[in-house]
């Protein structure tokens, strides 16, 4: 099962997924979004959630032209 959640935290800390084999984060490069993606990985050590693999993904390429 794929989940995608809205960005935040509120699911994670409301502990509404417990077993995950892959938690994927995808951020933007800004600063804002990897401060947000780290918060993320923070919160998870924190709370007791069986997760298997994380991953991280900044998913905004700049192009040349």
């Amino acid at each position: 099962i794929i989940v995608d959640n809205e960005a935040g935290m509120e699911h994670i800390s409301r502990l509404t997924t417990n077993n995950i084999d892959l938690l994927l984060i995808v951020s933007d490069p800004s600063r804002r979004g990897i401060q947000a993606a780290a918060r993320i990985l923070e919160l998870t050590q924190e709370l007791p959630l069986n997760i298997k693999k994380k991953a991280l993904v900044d998913n905004q390429a700049k192009q040349n032209q």
